[in-house]
């Protein structure tokens, strides 16, 4: 077997325990964690699966942003501050998963 089709074994393995891990019942409410453990672990999809059982769930209905008094919501000057933000914060998400940018 060459180095290339071992490469690209293990790239479809992870892939295929990605999918995996992200489509488990128990991931549903609690995809933040479910994510992190999927790209910053080894943990096995039945190790992945035991932790998120044992996680609390985002309450029915919450989207990412809302908080205890409801969604906040920027209007105005800040907004492109904000876009620009928005880059700077999937930057920082991905190297913090160790995923190399450029």
């Amino acid at each position: 077997m060459s180095q290339s089709s071992t490469a690209a074994d293990a790239v479809k393995t992870e892939r295929n325990r990605f999918a995996a891990i992200v489509a488990l019942p128990e991931a549903k409410g609690r995809e933040g964690l479910a994510m992190t453990l999927a790209t910053t672990t080894d943990m096995t999809v039945d190790q992945v699966k035991a932790a998120l059982a044992s996680a609390p769930t985002a309450p029915a209905g919450a989207r990412a942003g809302d908080s205890d008094i409801g969604l906040s919501i920027d209007h105005g000057k800040t907004q492109h501050q904000n876009s620009q933000s928005v880059s700077a914060m999937w930057d920082a998400a991905l190297t913090s998963r160790g995923m190399k940018l450029r």
